[in-house]
């Protein structure tokens, strides 16, 4: 069976990258570049031969061979009149010429004569240029990619270097296309984006019907519809577009209406394409002829899928050159051949199939042909089986259908019933996870109100007396140096500093502008002035994209867990480590103190309120505790989890 717009969509790719070729050889890029760096000759002998590389150019986009026949009269005529650099344009044109034809090893021999030469650091910037895109265009049509992206990148760091926007935009469509060659599309949409922006910006509007098509091919890649449908109209949208444009956008039409299912718009497509006539080369109607094939073979017209798929292969015998990136085709038609009981041309296709495709896979398309062989030697042995049996009934048979079919049924009860007691279990675990985080919202809210009260009120009032009592004693002279009114100012004093911190305890506005870490390390400074206590904080990974709930609760866990500490361990030393990875937090805090037997566990409220936190997080914690050794308590959170299902 042809594989339908999968199958399109790689012989679209492929042969897209033929399309591109097409437009350079026709655009105003390289070839109308002056060079100027080893020319002989007087000026008339010099624009002659301009003219005459113009020309060929020219005529490259609908007749190659006269073409390549003017680039050898244009090489010639620059020998006789010492012009090195024309010459070297000359034979990059050339070679550009047999890329284009798939004559690879000619194109190859060219481009090695011609590298030092074109690639000098005293050479002309257009030359160097023209020799890496054609390099890099070349390398991209043999699948060879690591090749491709040195030649372009080159080519595009040589433009940015220079300031020439042309070549910027000319590579950053290269790359793409080779992005969207190696199946890699969602990184050929960076470089689309620039290229259209530059030519946007630069007033470059021919490159617009390239960056639309490599746009289209790569959402198609993508499995966007919508995006291929969009830059497929803005393509027919362009104002002067060529027949070349227009029938690439028709394919683009086509492939789009047959993901779809839309085979009858798929036909309507490609015949508007065809009806554009050829342009001078035949291949140009390969896509068009593809879609017919492919879209009348899923209407169930067999005759016309073989008609036109016929034609196609026509094309292949005549211009051997693009044969290579059509294997595809051939393996198509061998399903359009094998579905008329053609066996004899099924095979041959399948054959032409398995000799042009890559060698890396020549197992699979040895055992591809011998599969169709063997259905063609089957189908003839069960014509002369079915001309001596009438009906053949196995009983047995039935009853294995019949068992297999219950196995069946009873295996996918048990994993639907399975599956659905799985969903109910998160469902509750969603559940328990969201009423423990609306408890803890619940709890810092009080938190926060006694803050305030403590704050304001109790604070305030505080604060009040140790002014009053500084005002009694600049009255009184003799009271400051009472031992009594002293204590009682240093206690109030002490009272009134106590109150306020345990206002910011309750709710610590230090991570309205500190990150985690930052506020671990002001709070273990407090506890260290305080206690003598040794805390050493470290911390490694970007703490400040984590969300505000995570922070709130991992502060407050490090809270319970050195105020553990002081009240219970006897700990000189105390370590806290703060982890951060992509999806990952994790929290460690060991200490040096007097530890506990893992038999008799500690119930504290302050443990508890630690695992209630952990509870309502998608987190996990483990405590280790030696008599005598010390405690280490690893906390995890699962920050995929916690994006998934916030607040």
């Amino acid at each position: 069976m042809i594989p339908g717009s999968a199958l399109l969509k790689k012989r679209v790719v492929t042969l897209t990258i033929y399309f591109m070729a097409g437009l350079i050889l026709s655009d105003n890029g390289y070839a109308q570049i002056q060079y100027n760096m080893e020319r002989g000759g007087s000026a008339e002998d010099r624009k002659k031969l301009e003219e005459q590389i113009l020309t060929a150019v020219k005529y490259a986009a609908t007749d190659v061979d006269s073409a390549l026949r003017l680039l050898e009269e244009a090489r010639s005529h620059g020998l006789f009149i010492n012009d090195s650099d024309a010459v070297a344009s000359a034979w990059l044109h050339t070679a550009f010429l047999y890329i284009y034809k798939g004559q690879h090893e000619k194109a190859k021999v060219i481009l090695d004569r011609t590298r030092h030469y074109c690639l000098r650091k005293t050479r002309s910037l257009p030359l160097s240029l023209h020799w890496y895109k054609t390099a890099g265009n070349m390398y991209t049509i043999r699948g060879a990619h690591d090749s491709a992206f040195i030649c372009h990148i080159n080519g595009l760091e040589l433009s940015r270097k220079r300031g020439y926007t042309e070549g910027e935009i000319s590579f950053n469509l290269d790359i793409a296309a080779n992005w969207i060659s190696n199946r890699q599309f969602d990184k050929a949409l960076p470089h689309i984006k620039k290229a259209e922006g530059l030519a946007i910006t630069g007033n470059m509007r021919s490159y617009l019907a390239t960056a639309y098509i490599n746009y289209a091919l790569a959402y198609n890649g993508l499995g966007n519809t919508a995006g291929l449908l969009l830059y497929t109209n803005k393509i027919l949208a362009l104002p002067g577009s060529d027949k070349r444009v227009k029938r690439q956008a028709l394919v683009l039409a086509g492939v789009h209406a047959q993901t779809q299912g839309n085979y009858t718009e798929a036909v309507r497509y490609g015949l508007e394409a065809v009806k554009l006539g050829d342009t001078g080369n035949p291949t140009n109607l390969l896509d068009p002829y593809y879609i017919l094939c492919a879209s009348y073979y899923r209407l169930g017209d067999l005759a016309r899928a073989a008609a036109y798929g016929g034609q196609a292969l026509k094309i292949l015998e005549r211009d051997e050159y693009i044969g290579y990136a059509n294997a595809d085709l051939f393996k198509s038609m061998a399903s359009v051949y094998q579905e008329l009981k053609d066996y004899p041309n099924a095979f041959l296709c399948m054959s032409h199939y398995a000799r042009l495709s890559d060698s890396l896979h020549l197992a699979a398309r040895n055992n591809a042909v011998d599969k169709i062989e063997a259905r063609y030697r089957l189908a003839e042995k069960d014509r002369l089986l079915l001309q001596q049996q009438a009906k053949v009934r196995n009983r047995d048979t039935w009853i294995a259908i019949t068992m297999a079919i219950v196995c069946i049924t009873v295996l996918i009860s048990v994993l639907l019933y399975r599956n659905a007691r799985k969903k109910v279990y998160i469902l509750r675990q969603q559940k328990e996870i969201d009423r423990l985080k609306a408890m803890a919202a619940g709890e810092e809210k009080e938190r926060s109100r006694l803050a305030r009260e403590l704050h304001d009120g109790v604070g305030g009032l505080l604060s009040a007396a140790v002014m009053n009592l500084d005002s009694i004693g600049d009255r009184h002279a003799l009271l400051p140096e009472d031992p009594a009114f002293a204590r009682m100012g240093a206690l109030v004093y002490e009272i009134s500093n106590e109150v306020r911190n345990i206002a910011h305890n309750l709710s610590p506005d230090i991570l309205r502008f500190h990150d985690l870490p930052e506020a671990v390390e002001l709070f273990c400074a407090n506890i260290q002035e305080g206690t003598g206590i040794s805390i050493e904080v470290v911390a490694t990974g970007d703490f400040k994209t984590l969300g505000a709930d995570l922070v709130l609760s991992s502060y407050r866990i490090i809270q319970e867990l050195l105020q553990n500490i002081m009240k219970h361990a006897g700990a000189t030393e105390v370590l806290v480590q703060l982890q951060r990875s992509r999806s990952l937090l994790s929290i460690t805090v060991e200490d040096n103190g007097t530890g506990y037997d893992e038999a008799d566990k500690p119930r504290g409220i302050g443990l508890n309120n630690i695992r209630s936190r952990v509870k309502s997080h998608y987190c996990k914690i483990s405590i280790n505790s030696i008599v005598g050794k010390g405690t280490s308590v690893y906390i995890e959170f699962d920050l995929e989890k916690e994006q998934k299902h916030p607040v």
